[in-house]
């Protein structure tokens, strides 16, 4: 009898503890299984692209320079060439992109007295409306490396009054040939390498475009462009 009284006893004083120490072992399970919910929500974050790097509309300005050869290789020289660029990211995937772009140029070159050759007026500017499709690849998540390719028309307006170009320069110092250089509109194509890298500033990136141009009834030009890139 004395047994069996110890043994209740016994089964009164440790119930409580045990059923108070399986609440806690749920309780901790629970705790385990939130925080494991909050490992994987961390690592899906993690495994997304942080987006720092933003591609859509932008708009970009940049300087640099360039250089003619042949008909105009001795005749020209560079001062600076500045575009304004406004294009799209239409293609945003993990390890390439493609892009569009409209751009408007301006270069100023120094060239030769027009008294020493007959095919330009002398210290010219350009203008050129242009439009390229772009495409890079992603060898590291910043930096791109690509091509471009496009086409446009420049312009190559007199810098001095007409009437007076016609006759003092063509008429009485070119012996009546004018050249094309500006009588009409040159039709215009280039392709060339790009490269771009995203900095740590979301929306902005600085990148360098090199292309080679022909323009027709004109010459061929090599030109190096520096830019600075806004993403909207």
């Amino acid at each position: 009898m004395r047994r069996l009284l110890f043994a209740l006893a016994s089964v009164a004083f440790l119930a409580p503890s045990a059923m108070a120490q399986d609440i806690e072992d749920l309780d901790e399970g629970g705790r385990g299984g939130r925080k494991k919910d909050r490992r994987e929500v961390m690592a899906r974050l993690e495994d997304e692209v942080i987006r720092e790097i933003v591609r859509g509309f932008y708009i970009k300005a940049g300087a640099g320079g360039g250089a003619y050869f042949g008909r105009y290789g001795g005749i020209l020289s560079s001062v600076v060439t500045t575009p304004l660029t406004f294009g799209q990211d239409f293609l945003d995937a993990e390890r390439s992109s493609m892009a569009w772009e409209l751009s408007l140029t301006q270069a100023v070159y120094n060239g030769a007295s027009y008294e020493s050759q007959n095919m330009i007026q002398g210290d010219t500017r350009f203008f050129n409306v242009t439009a390229a499709i772009e495409y890079s690849g992603y060898p590291a998540r910043r930096l791109g490396l690509g091509v471009r390719a496009g086409g446009g028309i420049m312009f190559a307006p007199l810098l001095m009054e007409r009437t007076e170009y016609e006759t003092t320069v063509v008429q009485d110092t070119w012996g009546g040939v004018e050249s094309p250089a500006h009588t009409r509109p040159h039709p215009t194509f280039f392709a060339g390498p790009t490269l771009e890298y995203y900095t740590k500033l979301s929306h902005f990136s600085i990148g360098l475009d090199i292309d080679v141009a022909y323009q027709i009834d004109f010459d061929i030009n090599l030109s190096g462009v520096g830019w600075f890139k806004y993403t909207f």
